[in-house]
């Protein structure tokens, strides 16, 4: 399999006359707003790309009084459930980047000053009752600023109508289906294109059929929206947590089946989670055969090398790089050790976690497994993460059952972050799947060995010589349905096995050796930008040099198994895996 090098990728970039102008829309921005790691990619790739000479934009929420942003003046009414919004728009220029915050009620008064940073809804996993109002006039919002706003300052010039649209997860999936029904039938935006960027396919955006009317789409568009199940999230009441299951299919709405239907790309945040969601109605989430009839392209995300930078942090005591990883982690370890309240002994392995406390993550087998790690594998467990009360809870009893020896944080500062990564021998990641993950790029580069489970961009990106890898942890049919007493115990059998086989042989030359080869991994975002321009250039129908992906086994529509693996490695192409498309479309009109 021939890749070519990013010598020769960016040279053949280089050689095009045509800067994009590229716009990301999503629900979330880092530093301004975060749940995960969408919020860190949407910081990152319009970086990177503005890097690389393009005009980019961002649209995101406005949901707290951001000090650095400031008010463009423009103004626009949205409509939403037959009535016209007033929404604002506020700037700032980050990086090279123009970030807009789309300036609402419905956005600022749910968070600011009342539910902190919990920007779906109260609890975790439950929807506010207005979820399907308040991001149908995001998207709404997203396609106006475009054509309205002068940047980088009132005397400057709008982005206009030839633009790239890249929609991030359900929040924004609305974006092409108005971008095609409520303004190209108009004449406007004529050469756009939209890529949808899958981060997590769990979240769809399901709401039930009432809401249709208030979406602000013709008739003609709904076919695209209904969709049937046998399981529905808790109603929109803003109290319940239990899903619907129904031994007969419910209709509802799905706005990721729409931006999948409309958009003109998919693309997804590694190789791994691209065959999955592909591979049929379990990895897909029942919308598998709509990823299949248009493809789908996996890269691997990157990360942010200044900021995640062992040599430099400001935050460690000791700095280190990979050839005084053993001495540089002592000394953060013992100061970790301190600072937490456990037993401080360069001897004992230190296990961190960190990550949302829900089933996801698989924190709730994580718990179960944790008498068995201090027990009878000696270990520190330290854990970093909010979510659900009841994991919460037990693990603040386990951090009492055995003191000086676990310690768990529901709030933490990215400082510590910071030093965890920098005093934990490993990284526990027993996610049930995990679409990219960043927690084990970042403990990589500080030499902290991930342990984790085969699947997504965890198997990606943790080579055999650079960690270890367990599993699938079992999950229901159905994600978010209740997981039995039985998969719990299924995996929490499989963590322990796989941490008593990491921690076989701590503090041998092995791993000496093993911390040091993390160290040396390449995540920066230098290549995987290259590919996400060679996406955007395929997309306009411009041929920009030599391909930059190559091609995997199909993905079988309906396999009866979990999907073969990908025959890609993210330590050598880059993270690239396209899906083939069920039938080949018609040419795509070059776009101006």
């Amino acid at each position: 399999m021939n890749i070519a090098p990013v010598s020769e990728l960016q040279a053949a970039i280089d050689q095009a006359e045509k800067k994009l102008t590229i716009v990301f829309v999503g629900s979330e921005c880092t530093p301004w707003s975060k749940t995960g790691g969408l919020g860190d990619v949407m910081r990152d790739l319009p970086v990177n790309l503005a890097q690389r000479g393009h005009r980019v934009m961002s649209i995101q929420p406005r949901y707290d009084q951001y000090f650095d942003a400031w008010d463009t003046a423009v103004r626009s009414s949205i409509k939403v459930n037959g009535k016209l919004e007033d929404v604002g728009f506020f700037h700032i220029t980050s990086k090279g980047v123009d970030r807009i915050f789309i300036d609402h009620p419905w956005f600022l008064a749910k968070v600011w000053g009342i539910t902190g940073n919990k920007l779906y809804g109260a609890k975790t996993g439950v929807d506010y009752p207005d979820n399907p109002m308040r991001f149908a006039l995001m998207c709404q919002a997203a396609l106006e600023a475009p054509l309205r706003i002068p940047l980088p300052d009132p005397a400057g010039t709008v982005y206009g109508e030839d633009v790239i649209f890249v929609c991030n997860d359900w929040h924004s999936a609305l974006v092409p289906i108005y971008l095609k029904a409520n303004y190209k039938t108009r004449g406007l935006y004529q050469n756009a294109k939209s890529i949808f960027l899958l981060h997590n396919i769990i979240y769809q955006g399901r709401f039930p059929l009432e809401f249709w009317p208030a979406l602000n789409l013709p008739e003609a568009a709904k076919k695209d929206l209904v969709f049937e199940s046998c399981f529905a999230p808790p109603p929109l009441d803003g109290i319940s947590e239990q899903p619907i299951i129904s031994l007969k299919p419910m209709a509802m709405m799905n706005f990721l089946q729409a931006g999948f239907i409309h958009a003109d790309r998919i693309c997804t945040v590694s190789p791994q989670f691209a065959a999955e969601v592909a591979s049929g109605p379990r990895g897909g989430v029942e919308l598998d055969k709509y990823i299949r009839a248009k493809g789908i392209t996996g890269i691997m995300n990157g990360m942010d090398i200044e900021m995640w930078d062992a040599s430099k942090d400001k935050f460690l005591v000791t700095k280190y790089t990979a050839s005084s990883v053993d001495e540089g982690k002592a000394a953060n370890k013992a100061v970790l050790q301190a600072e937490m309240g456990l037993k401080v002994s360069p001897t004992t392995p230190l296990i961190a976690f960190v990550g949302r406390l829900d089933d996801q993550k698989g924190a709730d087998c994580m718990v179960e497994a944790m008498p068995y790690l201090v027990n009878t594998l000696g270990a520190q467990v330290v854990c970093y993460g909010s979510g659900r009360e009841d994991m919460a809870a037990k693990f603040k009893a386990l951090e009492k059952q055995f003191p000086g020896m676990a310690k768990g944080k529901t709030a933490f500062v990215p400082k510590e972050e910071h030093t965890l990564m920098a005093g934990a021998d490993y990284v526990l990641m027993p996610s049930r799947f995990e679409p990219c993950g960043l927690v084990q790029l970042h403990a990589m580069k500080y030499g902290a060995v991930p342990i984790v489970s085969c699947t997504g961009g965890l198997k990606d990106s943790v080579i055999p010589e650079c960690g270890f890898t367990f599993e699938e942890i079992p999950s229901p049919e159905y994600p978010g349905m209740k997981i039995s007493p039985e998969l719990i115990a299924k995996g929490t059998k499989i963590i322990e096995e796989g941490c008593k086989e990491a921690l076989a042989g701590y503090g041998s030359k092995a791993f000496a050796g093993m911390r040091a080869a993390c160290m040396k991994q390449d995540f920066a975002w230098k290549k995987r930008v290259l590919v996400y321009e060679k996406v955007f250039y395929e997309t306009l129908g411009i041929d920009r040099g030599a391909p930059v992906t190559a091609k995997a086994s199909p993905v079988a529509p309906e396999p009866s198994a979990a999907p073969a693996p990908a025959t890609i490695s993210a330590a050598t192409s880059g993270g690239i895996l396209p899906v083939p498309k069920a039938a080949a479309p018609k040419a795509p009109k070059v776009g101006a």
